[in-house]
C-alpha cells in the first residue's frame, strides 16, 4: 500500500499599509460679499451658489452636486426681517476633503459677481500628514462686475504628491474688464489713462491670428504694458508720499492686480 502525504504549503503575503492609505487634503475656501462661487471637480460635479437669476443675490441659488462637500452663507449680525436686506457681514463658505487617488484630477473655482466690486478669495490646502505635502494658504484678490466671472483653476493629484495652486484664468477680456472696473471704482484715475491702457490691450489683440511670429510682437506690446503700469506706479507713489492727490493715478491694489495679468498673459507667449 502506498501512503501519499498531502503537504499544504502556508504563503504569507505582506501587503504595505501605505497601499490602502487614502491621501486627503482638507480644502477651505471663504468669500466676502462681493463674491459666490461655484467649485468644479473632475468628474464635472459643482457645489457652490450662484447670484445670477437669483430672488435674494446675497443668499444666490445653491447647487450642491460634489459629494461630501458644503457650501454656507455665514452672517455675522442681524437676521433679515421681512425680507429686508441683510445688513450684517457676510462671508461665503465652502469645504470639502479631496481624497486620493479618486478624487485628483484638474479642478474649477468660478468667482460670480454678486455686485461690482474688489473681491478676496481665502483658500486653505491642509494636506492630512500622510500625503508629505506642503499646506497652502493665501487669499486671491480681483476685480469683478455684478453676474460677470473670473475662473482660477488649480490641480491635485495626491497620490503623485503634486498640488498646482489656483491660478486666474486670464484672456485680453479680462485684462480689459480689470482695466474698466478698477476706473469704475476709482482705483484708477484720468480717462486718458484707463483709455491708454485699454488701446495697449487692443493692439495686443489685433495681433493674434495674422502670424506666426507676430506671438513675439504681442509679447513685446504686453511687456511694454506691464512698463506702462509700473511707471504709472511709480508717479503715483510719488504723489503718495507728498499726501497729494492727483487726477491721474493707480493704486496699489490696481497696480497689483492688472499686473498679475499681464504676468499671466506673458506666460502664454513664451
Amino acid at each position: 500500500m502506498i501512503r501519499t502525504t498531502l503537504v499544504v504549503l502556508a504563503m504569507t503575503v505582506i501587503i504595505p499599509t501605505w497601499a490602502y492609505c487614502q491621501l486627503r487634503t482638507y480644502v477651505q475656501l471663504s468669500s466676502d460679499r462681493v463674491i459666490h462661487y461655484v467649485i468644479t471637480d473632475p468628474l464635472g460635479r459643482r457645489t457652490g451658489c450662484d447670484p445670477r437669476g437669483a430672488a435674494d443675490r446675497l443668499l444666490g441659488r445653491y447647487i450642491e452636486e460634489i459629494p461630501g462637500a458644503n457650501y454656507s452663507v455665514n452672517a455675522i449680525g442681524d437676521a433679515p426681517v421681512d425680507n429686508q436686506p441683510l445688513e450684517s457681514d457676510i462671508s461665503h463658505e465652502f469645504v470639502y476633503t479631496i481624497r486620493s487617488p479618486e478624487n485628483d484630477g484638474n479642478y474649477a473655482i468660478e468667482c460670480i459677481g454678486i455686485n461690482t466690486g474688489r473681491y478676496g478669495l481665502s483658500t486653505l490646502f491642509s494636506p492630512h500628514e500622510e500625503a508629505h505635502m506642503k499646506s497652502f494658504d493665501t487669499t486671491l484678490v480681483g476685480l469683478i462686475d455684478q453676474d460677470s466671472v473670473v475662473t482660477y483653476r488649480f490641480e491635485y493629484r495626491g497620490s503623485a504628491g503634486v498640488f498646482v495652486p489656483p491660478v486666474k484664468q486670464v484672456s485680453f477680456s479680462v485684462l480689459r474688464n480689470d482695466i474698466r472696473i478698477a476706473f469704475t471704482l476709482d482705483l484708477l484715475g484720468d480717462e486718458h489713462l484707463r483709455d491708454k491702457l485699454l488701446s495697449g490691450v487692443d493692439k495686443c489683440e489685433k495681433r493674434l491670428g495674422k502670424k506666426k511670429e507676430d506671438s513675439a510682437d504681442v509679447r513685446r506690446d504686453l511687456e511694454k504694458l506691464a512698463d506702462d503700469l509700473s511707471k504709472e506706479r511709480q508717479e503715483t507713489a510719488k504723489h503718495e508720499e507728498r499726501k497729494q492727490k492727483e487726477k491721474r493715478f493707480i493704486s496699489k491694489d490696481a497696480f497689483e492686480i492688472l499686473t498679475q495679468d499681464v504676468a499671466l498673459l506673458l506666460k502664454q507667449f513664451p
